[in-house]
């Protein structure tokens, strides 16, 4: 509920972001965003995670629970990827998974969305990956 109405009160809280000159490496930094202290969201995150869950809710009357749970049952799809050089994952990678596990949770591929209205550098190997994860998806009885 309170997404809900947090995007319903607020539907252009991410306007400035996506029309301003601020991309992937802002969107976590609270202080780099042209919002005031104690009348926005800390930071912008929360609002593409509401943005995320609602917005799957509205498209597929699913409920955001439903979403949730997806979520997380497309984990165990994501444990093979590794960081460059089969390090431990890095920064590129999680925020890659973010974008697999998402699309999991909601059945279809997002990563266009995130390149190009959230501004998020997304990985080669990610379009790679997506038909598996989408595959995945389908079978997920969530």
């Amino acid at each position: 509920r309170y997404g809900e109405q947090m995007l319903r009160e607020n539907p252009d809280k991410l306007k400035p972001y996506y029309e301003g000159d601020y991309t992937w490496d802002d969107l976590f930094m609270s202080a780099r965003l042209p919002w005031a202290k104690n009348t926005s969201l800390d930071n912008a995150y929360d609002c593409v995670l509401c943005t995320l869950v609602f917005m799957n809710h509205r498209k597929s009357a699913s409920s955001p629970t439903r979403y949730l749970k997806r979520l997380f049952a497309g984990l165990p799809f994501l444990r093979h990827r590794k960081g460059q050089n089969n390090a431990a994952p890095n920064v590129p990678t999680a925020r890659d998974n973010f974008v697999l596990a998402h699309s999991f949770a909601a059945g279809e591929d997002l990563s266009t969305l995130f390149r190009t209205k959230w501004k998020w550098p997304i990985g080669a190997d990610v379009a790679a990956e997506m038909p598996a994860i989408l595959k995945a998806a389908l079978a997920c009885d969530l």
